[in-house]
């Protein structure tokens, strides 16, 4: 997880600044304003989700799932106001921020499937060589001798 915040933290670090500049000289203060909100909004977003994740790893089952549970209601919640509030602002051009606001969700999601799949993480558990090899003589012992049986 911490590798997924440093590798989309860095990327929006450069990305942000820079979109916003080259939008507010190629259109405008409003064009400027909307990359920066469109950026901004999914990388909040997605920060909480990943902090969160980071700070609740550390407790059992039960309680990991009732924070990212209720951080994910805060989000939504937030999600939804700072839209409604958007929603009339006259500060911003519209389809600049829509644009960035699907590349920073776009982006965000790609540099977590490929932490991700770069990320080696087990997902069978191997048995110590010695508890394998009774298992496996237990095992012929048994089968060798219900065959006899039979």
């Amino acid at each position: 997880m911490r590798h997924v915040l440093a590798v989309t933290g860095g990327g929006l670090a450069v990305l942000l600044p820079v979109a916003t500049v080259v939008g507010w000289l190629a259109g405008g203060r409003d064009i400027g304003l909307g990359i920066l909100v469109g950026l901004a909004v999914p990388a909040v977003f997605f920060g909480i989700t990943v902090l969160t994740g980071m700070l609740a790893a550390r407790l059992d089952n039960a309680p990991f799932v009732g924070v990212v549970m209720a951080a994910w209601v805060v989000k939504m919640g937030g999600l939804l106001a700072i839209m409604a509030v958007l929603r009339d602002a006259g500060f911003f051009h519209r389809t600049a921020f829509f644009i960035a606001f699907v590349v920073g969700v776009t982006g965000w999601l790609a540099a977590e499937v490929i932490v991700l799949l770069r990320s080696r993480v087990p997902y069978v558990e191997v048995a110590p060589r010695a508890e394998a090899a009774e298992e496996a003589a237990g095992s012929d012992a048994l089968s060798t001798g219900g065959a006899r049986g039979v």
